[in-house]
């Protein structure tokens, strides 16, 4: 198992998470606009796509953690 199986269970640490990959994506690609050896803008895009990719991971991951929370206040809250 991973280092911290809290964190990794806490939709808000998601979301944190992708919000800081999201950040670091748009920091690389602003930085990769601004080189002018191709070769080295390719790799910066190239870590640019990496973020991008552990953003989606995140918010995904925050996405399955709330949905069984929404489910159970959904059901808590049918009548009768």
């Amino acid at each position: 198992m991973s280092g911290n199986y809290k964190a990794e269970r806490d939709p808000a640490q998601a979301a944190r998470w992708a919000e800081k990959w999201r950040k670091l994506e748009l920091e690389a690609v602003k930085i990769a606009r601004a080189m002018r050896d191709p070769d080295a803008r390719r790799h910066m895009l190239f870590i640019s796509e990496a973020y991008r990719l552990l953003a989606e991971r995140a918010e995904s991951r925050r996405d399955r953690l709330v949905a069984p929370a929404a489910a159970l206040i959904t059901y808590n809250h049918l009548p009768g």
